[in-house]
This record gives structure tokens, sequence and C-alpha cells, in this order.
């Protein structure tokens, strides 16, 4: 018994040693690990101390041996529980004051007491049944007290709190804790009437072993260093209205939020478990932004690595249910549907009437003028205008309604293509007028031809429409920003208040009376509906008898290069 007793301290050191590798090199980065990996040191050389103890025959060395092995087990004891403590957030500044003193205490009686009592044995005057038997129960009360204390909260948090990741550190710490504690009582109470002196001595860090290895299983099986979170990333974690999914590196869940849980219809007493485990295997190979079906829910699924000093410890799982906003996209797209016929409805059902209408007035005007008086031929005038505004009004919504981006009629044209055409189509207004148009260099964007002309059109008629007495002119200037290019379309026209300046993108929206600067209001709303199609924005800086400056974005691409800003081509119109 002696030999196989001598075993203990080898078995010990071995096991200890083994662990403490293990965590260092997969699981130091997590927290508390360095508390448990403290530990896990003390119980490493307290084995080799008594390994020490029981093998020397000097009765000096022994002494000392002994008093070092109470000042391990002091170290042994305060280091587990800060760890276990830390661990479940039991931060108590009482509680820990109490156990250094009672730690300590145990560590000042084992100095005191081993002394005496190695010479009352040598002198044969104590008794070792007995004494070793008090000894025992001093180790027993003084160092596994901590350890109730945390049992007993684990208890008591575990059956109040409704934090399930704390629950299942709870469950988890119990696995090393109650086995540890019903061992030492036991061990305690037969050891003495066991063993002799020198073969108890093989045990006494036993019992830090078997709680280094139920809680080694916890780390290994149940990934325990996965779990820790701290109690405010808990709260959050678990209130976060996306489903969000914790994996550790081998691409075990660690943790799920409850939106998760109701999305994929499970609870967390089904954790761990492979990734692959879940929505029949689809999230394990997604790309960062991947829309899935997920147990009947669309989800739009977003995966990103979880890294801590420059190395991946895990991986980020968001599930986003977009379910309500995919009904509401189809909504809207059979709203879209339904106002393209009311669009074809509108021009063919009232068109044509109000033409005949326009018509009628011009061959009633014609015929009876001679038969009319003022005042009538004056109603006639004004019918025919109206009818006029009315056609253009109609004509402008359903090229408004129609304005739409089709990516596959996107291609690279040079915008100084685009530009010449725009101001040809505007030629007959700049020759009137004898407007200077002038550009910089434009770049080559990946665009529709027709939405560019169109908005092109759109600001040059409206530079020319609202200018001043002096002779209209026009810039048009592009730079690259980031990935796009900033336009501006500078004119010295009559200009407006700045505070109206997001009014004149809205649709009927007019700052003039109709008799002095004729059109329906739709055009700036037009530019602004295909700028935002490409994602940009339109704005204007303008001042009364200043001019106006149209600013525009429309996004780089990979096809539009940079260019010479300074180069200057210029078209004039005398």
């Amino acid at each position: 018994m002696m030999r196989l007793s001598g075993l203990v301290p080898y078995t010990v050191f071995i096991i200890s040693t083994a662990f403490w590798l293990y965590i260092f090199f997969n699981n130091r980065s997590s927290p508390h690990a360095r508390e448990y990996l403290g530990f896990l040191g003390v119980t490493i050389v307290w084995s080799i101390i008594e390994f020490y103890m029981s093998s020397t025959g000097n009765t000096g060395t022994l002494l000392h041996l002994m008093r070092f092995s109470g000042g391990l087990a002091l170290a042994a004891t305060y280091t587990f529980f800060r760890f276990t403590s830390l661990l479940i957030g039991m931060r108590h500044r009482r509680i820990f004051s109490w156990v250094f003193l009672a730690t300590t205490l145990y560590g000042i009686i084992i100095s005191t007491a081993t002394p005496y009592a190695v010479r009352g044995i040598e002198a044969g005057s104590i008794s070792i049944t007995p004494l070793s038997g008090f000894l025992s129960w001093t180790v027993a009360a003084f160092t596994f007290t901590p350890i109730t204390i945390i049992t007993i909260y684990c208890l008591i948090r575990g059956a109040v709190s409704a934090d399930r990741i704390v629950r299942r550190q709870v469950r988890l710490i119990m696995i090393g804790f109650i086995p540890a504690v019903l061992f030492t009582v036991i061990f305690n109470i037969a050891l003495p009437y066991l063993f002799s002196m020198n073969t108890q001595m093989h045990f006494v860090s036993l019992p830090a072993l078997i709680i280094t290895g139920f809680i080694f299983i916890a780390v290994v099986r149940y990934r325990f260093f996965s779990n820790m979170l701290p109690a405010a990333a808990r709260e959050l974690f678990l209130q976060i209205s996306d489903g969000v999914i914790l994996c550790d590196r081998d691409g075990t869940v660690a943790a799920m939020n409850t939106s998760a849980e109701q999305l994929l219809n499970l609870s967390e007493n089904h954790l761990p478990k492979p990734l692959a485990a879940f929505a029949d295997g689809a999230l394990v190979h997604i790309a960062e932004n991947t829309e899935l079906n997920v147990c009947g829910k669309n989800c739009m699924v977003t995966k990103s690595s979880l890294k801590q000093s420059g190395q991946t410890i895990g991986s980020l799982i968001i599930l986003t249910d977009i379910s309500d906003r995919s009904h509401m996209e189809a909504a809207l797209k059979k709203s879209n549907e339904e106002l393209s016929l009311f669009a074809s409805v509108i021009s063919h059902d009232v068109r044509e009437p109000l033409r005949v209408i326009s018509n009628y007035l011009d061959l009633l005007k014609h015929r009876a003028n001679d038969r009319l008086s003022a005042d009538e031929r004056s109603f006639i005038d004004g019918a025919a205008r109206a009818s006029v505004r009315l056609h253009a009004l109609i004509h402008d919504l359903l090229k408004y309604s129609r304005t739409g981006h089709d990516p596959s009629q996107d291609t690279d044209i040079s915008m100084n293509e685009i530009f010449d055409e725009s101001v040809m189509l505007c030629g007959v207004a700049a020759r009137e007028t004898n407007a200077v148009i002038t550009r910089s260099e434009l770049p080559t964007l990946h665009v529709s031809r027709t939405l560019m002309s169109q908005l092109l059109q759109n600001l040059l008629s409206n530079a020319l429409k609202f200018r001043s007495t002096a002779q209209p002119i026009i810039h048009l200037h592009a730079e690259c920003v980031d990935d796009h290019y900033r336009f501006s379309m500078k004119d010295n026209g009559i200009g407006f208040e700045q505070q109206y300046s997001e009014t004149i993108f809205e649709l009927f929206k007019r700052l003039h009376d109709k008799k002095s600067y004729s059109g329906t209001g739709l055009g700036l709303a037009v530019c602004r509906k295909i700028v935002s199609l490409y994602g940009g924005h339109i704005t204007a800086d303008s001042a009364p008898g200043k001019g106006t400056t149209i600013y525009f974005s429309l996004p780089a691409g990979d096809s539009a290069p940079r260019t010479d800003n300074a180069a200057q081509n210029s078209l004039k119109y005398i």
C-alpha cells in the first residue's frame, strides 16, 4: 500500500501539468483562464512538495516541507476561491476578506502545530491516529469551508437567476464542487484509521486534483470558458432583438440569445452542439451577408470572426428576421405594378379625351371667332391654356412614374458625350438666350444613358428657364471624392432663398407663379429620383440674384477613372 500510495503525488503532478498545458495553449485568452492556470500551478507545486515530504527521512527537512505545504494549501484555497467566485460574479469584498482570514488562520494553525506534532511523534508521547485525525479535520475545516460557501451560493444563484448562461455555468461548477467536497469528507474521516502518517501525506493534494479534473471535463466537454461572459455583456447579449450565436474556434455553438432560440425553435438546453446541427447545416458555409430560409423564416445571416490578441477565438453569427420586410417588399412591388397600370390608363384614357377637348377648343375659336365677343374668346383661350397645362402635367407625371433603374441597361458611358448631346437638345433655348454652356473634363461612369440624358437635360432646362437679364452662363464640373463623383452645375440665374433648397426637389413644388415661368414643378423631382436610384444625393446652393449651383453625386464604379479637371471644353451659342 505504501508503494501504491507513493504514486499519488506523481499522478497529481502529471495530470495537473497536462491540464495546465492544455488550458495555456487552448484557452489562455478566455476570461478568468489566468486564475484557473494559477490554481493549477499551485496544485503542481503542492504535489511536488508532498512527494518530497513522503520520501525524506530528515525530521528538520520534513518540518520545513510541512510548513511550506501549509502555505501552498493556503494559496490553493485562495486561488481556487478567487477563480470560482469571479466566474459566477460573486465579488463581495466581505466574503473575500472572510476567506482570506480563514485561510490565514488555517496556515497559522498548521505552521504552529506541525513542529510540535512531529516532535511528539518522534518522542512517542503523541498518538498518530488522534493527532492525524485532528490535523485532517483542521485541513477540511479551513480549506473546504470556502468551497462549501461557493456551493451554497451556486445553488441559490442557479435557482433565482433568469440568465440561462449563468445557470449553465453554475451547473458546470457544481460538477467540480460536489464530488470533491464529498470525497474530502470521506477522505478525512477514514484516512487516519487506514494509513500511517507518512502514507497520509501522499493523499493531501488529491482533493485538489479531483476538483481540477472535474472542471477540466467541463472545459473540454461543455466549452466552459466559451460561456464566461461578463454580467453586463450577458444581459446585452440576451436582450438583442436579432438572433446572435456564439461559436468557438471548433465550430461548436457555445451560446445563443433568446431571439436566436426563437428563430431556430430551440432552447439552450440543446447546447453545446456543432453549428452544422442547426438549420440543416445551412449556417456553416455562408458568405458575409446571406439571405436564408431558417426554420420557415426569411433571415439575413451575417457571419464574422471573433479575434483576441490577433488570434481567432471563435465566430459570431447574427440572424435578422426579414420576413416582415419581405412581405412589405412584395406589397410594394405589387403597388408599383398597380401604379404602372394606372399610368398606362392615364396615358390612354385621359390624354386622349384631353386631346379631343383641346382640338375642339381650337376648332371653335377659328370657326366662330367672328361671332364671339372679347370675353368669350378670353374664356376659350383660358380653357385652351388649362388644357395645355394639364397635358404637360400628365406627361411629366408619366415620365416621373416610369423613371426606374434597370441595372441591365447600365453601360460604361462618357459623361462628356451625354452632356454634349443634352446641350444640343437644348440648343434652341440656348441660342435664343445667347447662353454660354461649358464643362470640365467629365468621367466615364457605369450608368444608364437614358437616365443620365434625362438628368442633364432637366438641369440645363431649369438653368435656362430661370435665367436673369444677363447672358446665361452655365458650367458643369466633376471631381472624384472617395468612391463617388461629385458633380456641380453652376449658373448665373435669378437664384432663390436658401431655405427653399430642399423644397425645389419635391413634387409639384414651385417658387414662382405659372404666368412668370411655365412648367409643372416635376423637373427637379425627376432629377432627385434618378440620382437616388444610384444611391447618390442632390442638393442646391443659391441666393437671390447670385445664381444657383446644383450638386449631385454618382458612384464612381470600377470603370470610372480619375479625370483631369483642369481641361475645359466650351460650347458657346450666339
